[in-house]
């Protein structure tokens, strides 16, 4: 049943993102005037959108990444999403150090975290946060890195941009893009984030 949930979340998370898609596309000319009228603003507000689905998880603004790729072309689009989750990653790491870290530490996912940090060399462990990092969504390997692994501020951070940065390039080129690269992009995203649920599911069940 959980597994089917997820299903239907990727589903519904490609089919938003292939609409969204297609609207900015229809109006671009819409788009554009109002991110020049906006100015500053514009992208200073994006970017705290894209913070704040991190912050907080149950939000999703994922569907602003083909407005943002009209409005500021998909590279820039993608340079502030970059900056944007790297905002909100790095908030959820130290809310989760200073204040939850102490009252989940028994949970399965947080006690797999730390053993699976323990169990690998430093090197070992960044290299497989990067993989985790593409393979799973970015907040929930925020709160899960957050609680239950002893990462240090400077390896987070750079860890977070690396691996957030090829999602980034290539929804925001894709949102531009014919209707098939959408859909690759969304589908290859779907595969990926269902095979990291269910890696991380089987080791921690």
């Amino acid at each position: 049943m959980k597994l089917l949930v997820i299903l239907l979340g990727s589903v519904a998370g490609i089919g938003s993102f292939v609409v969204a898609s297609a609207l900015a596309t229809k109006y671009q000319a819409e788009i554009m005037t109002l991110a020049v009228s906006a100015g500053t603003l514009g992208p200073f507000a994006y970017v705290i959108l894209t913070a704040l689905a991190i912050i907080v998880a149950p939000l999703g603004f994922g569907f602003l990444i083909p407005v943002a790729a009209q409005a500021f072309g998909p590279l820039i689009a993608a340079l502030y999403s970059i900056l944007g989750w790297t905002i909100g990653s790095v908030v959820v790491w130290f809310l989760m150090r200073r204040y939850a870290k102490v009252y989940v530490q028994d949970t399965k996912v947080v006690t797999y975290i730390t053993q699976l940090e323990k169990a690998a060399s430093p090197t070992r462990w960044y290299i497989t946060i990067l993989l985790l990092r593409v393979a799973l969504p970015v907040d929930v390997l925020s709160y899960a890195l957050g609680l239950g692994s002893s990462i240090s501020f400077r390896p987070y951070l750079v860890t977070t941009i690396v691996g957030v940065t090829p999602f980034a390039i290539l929804s925001s080129y894709a949102a531009v893009g014919p209707l098939e690269e959408q859909l690759l992009v969304g589908v290859s995203a779907a595969i990926l984030f269902l095979g990291g649920i269910v890696y991380v599911a089987k080791r921690v069940a």
